[in-house]
C-alpha cells in the first residue's frame, strides 16, 4: 500500500473527525487515528471485497494495536468503516491500490 494514500486520507480526518456521529466529546484525534489507518489500508488490501467479509480481520488488528486508553471497537469499528467507505466511494483514480 502506498503509504501517500494514507498520509492524504489522515489529513482529512483529522479536520473531520470531531464532525462524525460517532465522536465521543472530549477525544483527541490520536483516539482514533490508528482505526482510519486500519480503514484505509485495509480498503486497498481487501479491494474487491465487502467491509462484512474481511471485519474480523480488521478488529483483531485494532484489538492488537491498541493500548489500554484507546477506544473500543464498538467505536472504532465506526471509524474503521467511514475511512473504508470513504474510498470505496472516492474517484477510481484515488481508490486504495490505484496507482
Amino acid at each position: 500500500m502506498d503509504r501517500s494514500l494514507y498520509e492524504d486520507e489522515r489529513a482529512h480526518w483529522k479536520q473531520q473527525f470531531s464532525n462524525e456521529p460517532y465522536y465521543e466529546s472530549g477525544r483527541d484525534f490520536s483516539d482514533y487515528d490508528q482505526a482510519y489507518r486500519i480503514g484505509t489500508e485495509g480498503r486497498g488490501l481487501h479491494s474487491g471485497k465487502r467491509f462484512e467479509q474481511v471485519e474480523p480481520d480488521l478488529q483483531r488488528e485494532w484489538e492488537q494495536g491498541k493500548d489500554a486508553t484507546s477506544i473500543g471497537w464498538d467505536k472504532a469499528r465506526q471509524a474503521v468503516r467511514a475511512a473504508w467507505d470513504r474510498l470505496e466511494h472516492e474517484a477510481p483514480g484515488k481508490k486504495a491500490g490505484a496507482r
